[in-house]
């Protein structure tokens, strides 16, 4: 029963980003199952944590199957006679739309992202219904009854029903209705066995039976359970509600440009992330700039036409890509008879990196064009040629530019030296890129102090493939990673590197497409976070989309509907992953344009640091002091990541005989304020306490914006 298991819950909040708040509450049924009632409404329908504990429920409504479209905010209830129901996810309480499909018995439910699925377990038959219209428009037989479904962004898993005899199957099923092969006992001690629910957030099961939840590893060992209260209820409907994946549209087509009475009319390039802010180039009628879009703040101008070109004559006449790296922007901008790299950080003049006045490094003369740039931390990296000359360069401030490889770097592992580079990606210290010899190409790995390493070239056997690669597009860089795309005879894929470990396959032309038909027939782009990547894939007849490759989950696809328009067309670059939000462009069937983005995953948070201690112990404080509360993201995501309404304390009963910490007096911080070190890589707040407080115990909640809730316990001296 799964839809958010490929893709969590998207609500589309598409307000005009100038002004917009932030993202209040977005997440606050996140990671959260959906429990049926086995075809009577006199138990209600609960949504609880995965500890069990209700966040919410639906009363006087039957749900004998469970499924959720992210896409449209909508969850479906079905009953055991066939009748299906989506609602408001939002507001699930009121039936929006009824559906009758023919059934014998109806079960569990699933979603793939287009699709219904449903068990009928009076008929041994899985059905794969049309939610527009509620046709049947395929179904198997497998080789047993079933009565749970789940689907996991590339199969169905399948529960088996036997009469409840005992020794059911979990069994896992292709769309096409032929078994993978994978199948287990479920490990539930002889109880019956229900519902299934796919949790995208650690990729296992939830197995639903009587006035219990068990949670399993799709090899069957059991993680866990919890139970409802004593009620004789069966479930077999079960559904789980992952990451609500909130799009937000930062810009698009008729919205002023800041500065000017024009107004944007095209979005030529994929945007960046970094550190919370979005940067795009945007261009109207006789204008184009590079704008950075930040939450709460008003669109800025980063440079246009009418900025003067640092340390050259005139103004900007137009300008190449752009890269983003924390606070600083990097950009190609071109003037009549010059060009150059340039960086502009915040409150602190924009300067050149490179520019064709610039000597080229271990070269001869000045560069004399500038192809793909990177960045990093404070560093840009830059493709620059000259007369007879290329290569991949460095730049970091204060520092001379240094070469990465040049046309005299000999290749490693190859014959000669380079010919030509292709794409570059930056992450840390460490600069990626495409290199071509003379019948050789690869993707390159180089580290300050050390020689340039092969991650692969056309000598590496494709992972999982045929033979050996014979060419490579798109790179992108996330800590000591790289992935890229790989092509073969016949074949081509999106493939992660780590540093002594094997190249593993992201996704291939064997891999089924997340709510689309058929498996992937291309790859054009990718971009990398720690832990994380995302590309733009296609498929047959049209199809084509950004897909997030942790979960395997579409997050847009043409076709797919925002703003009430038609998707008919999608940009997604290198720098369009920060391991939280995805950014890309969008064009319409009207002919607008727009750039958007969305949250995908959790922050990588890592609890409060010293001077603070994490649950149960608490925390010995002065009351009126400002006590710091530090914490890690795992990485710069801007000051904007605290919820509306957030921090905030409550009284609560003081703890006992849990450990006790005291926090310095001397423990310091800005008051109600959200700083970033960057050095530490650690965020402060500054708890502000009252005097009042003395004598009492309070906890303090910290909700960030992706919806999670961190908790600390205070007792005041």
């Amino acid at each position: 029963m799964h839809k958010l298991l490929q893709k969590p819950a998207i609500r589309l909040l598409l307000t005009l980003f100038i002004g917009l708040p932030g993202i209040s509450e977005a997440g606050q049924f996140d990671n959260s199952l959906w429990i049926g009632n086995n075809g009577t409404s006199t138990f209600p329908i609960l949504n609880t944590d995965r500890a069990g504990n209700e966040l919410r429920r639906v009363d006087a409504t039957e749900a004998t199957g469970i499924a959720i479209d992210p896409v449209a905010n909508r969850i479906y209830f079905g009953t055991g006679a066939g009748q299906i129901t989506g609602r408001d996810l939002t507001n699930p309480a009121l039936p929006l739309a009824t559906l009758n499909p023919p059934v014998t018995f109806a079960s569990d439910m699933a979603f793939d992202g287009t699709y219904l699925w449903r068990t009928d377990s009076g008929n041994r038959e899985v059905q794969k219904i049309d939610p527009n219209t509620g046709t049947v428009v395929f179904s198997f037989t497998p080789d047993v009854y079933v009565l749970g479904i789940a689907w996991d962004g590339s199969n169905l898993w399948l529960s088996e029903y036997n009469g409840f005899l005992g020794n059911e199957r979990i069994i896992q099923y292709t769309p096409q209705g032929l078994p993978t092969g994978v199948a287990f006992p479920a490990p539930l001690g002889g109880a019956h066995v229900g519902g299934l629910a796919f949790d995208t957030s650690d990729n296992t099961l939830w197995i639903g039976s009587t006035d219990q939840v068990y949670h399993v590893d799709t090899t069957g060992t059991l993680l866990g359970s919890f139970s409802l209260p004593a009620s004789n209820r069966f479930i077999d409907g079960l559904e789980f509600q992952g990451i609500e994946r909130s799009i937000i549209s930062l810009i698009g087509s008729g919205t002023l440009i800041p500065g000017s009475n024009s107004v944007f009319s095209a979005f030529p390039q994929s945007p960046a992330l970094a550190a919370g802010s979005t940067v795009f180039l945007g261009t109207g009628a006789g204008q184009a700039g590079v704008f950075v879009a930040i939450p709460g703040i008003p669109l800025s101008s980063i440079a246009n036409l009418t900025t003067l070109i640092p340390n050259g004559i005139g103004t900007f006449t137009s300008f190449g890509a752009i890269a983003a790296a924390g606070t600083s922007t990097s950009f190609i901008g071109n003037g009549i008879g010059q060009a150059g790299v340039y960086v502009a950080i915040p409150n602190e003049p924009f300067r050149p990196v490179a520019t064709l006045t610039t000597p080229i490094p271990n070269g001869i003369g000045t560069f004399t064009s500038f192809g793909a740039i990177a960045a990093a931390g404070t560093s840009t990296s830059f493709i620059g040629n000259g007369i007879g000359q290329a290569g991949v360069y460095v730049a970091i401030p204060t520092d001379p530019i240094r070469p990465v490889a040049d046309l005299t770097t000999l290749i490693p592992n190859g014959i000669g030296t380079f010919t030509s580079f292709g794409a570059i990606a930056a992450a840390g210290t460490s600069t990626s890129f495409i290199g071509n010899g003379i019948g050789q190409a690869g993707v390159y790995v180089a580290i300050p102090s050390d020689p340039v390493r092969p991650v692969a070239d056309l000598t590496t056997l494709i992972p999982n493939g045929i033979g050996t690669f014979t060419s490579f597009g798109a790179i992108a860089s996330a800590g000591t990673s790289t992935s890229f795309i790989g092509n073969g005879i016949g074949q081509a894929g999106v493939y992660v590197a780590i540093p002594q470990e094997p190249i593993r396959p992201v996704a291939d032309l064997t891999t089924q497409i997340p709510g689309g038909i058929g498996t992937f027939t291309g790859f054009s782009s990718l971009s990398s976070s720690v832990n994380h990547t995302a590309f733009l894939g296609t498929g047959s007849n049209g199809q084509a989309g950004v897909y997030l490759a942790s979960t395997l989950s579409k997050v847009i696809a043409v076709g797919d509907s925002l703003n009430g328009k038609r998707v008919t067309a999608l940009r997604f670059g290198s720098n369009g992953l920060d391991g939280v939000n995805v950014a890309f462009t969008a064009g319409f069937a009207d002919g607008t344009q727009g750039v958007f983005k969305v949250r995908v995953n959790n922050y990588a948070y890592t609890g409060f640091f010293v001077p603070v201690s994490n649950p149960p112990a608490v925390n010995l404080a002065v009351a009126g002091c400002t006590v710091p509360m530090k914490f890690s993201l795992k990485g710069n995501q801007g000051v904007g990541v605290i919820a509306a309404g957030y921090p905030k304390s409550q009284p609560i009963a003081c703890p006992a005989g849990v450990p006790v910490n005291t926090i310095p007096n001397a423990a310091t911080a800005p008051a109600n304020k959200l700083t970033y070190n960057a050095k530490n890589d650690v965020y402060t707040y500054g708890w502000s306490t009252q005097k009042s407080w003395k004598n009492t115990c309070r906890e303090f909640q910290l909700r960030l914006n992706d919806g999670t809730l961190h908790k600390a316990s205070f007792r005041f001296k």
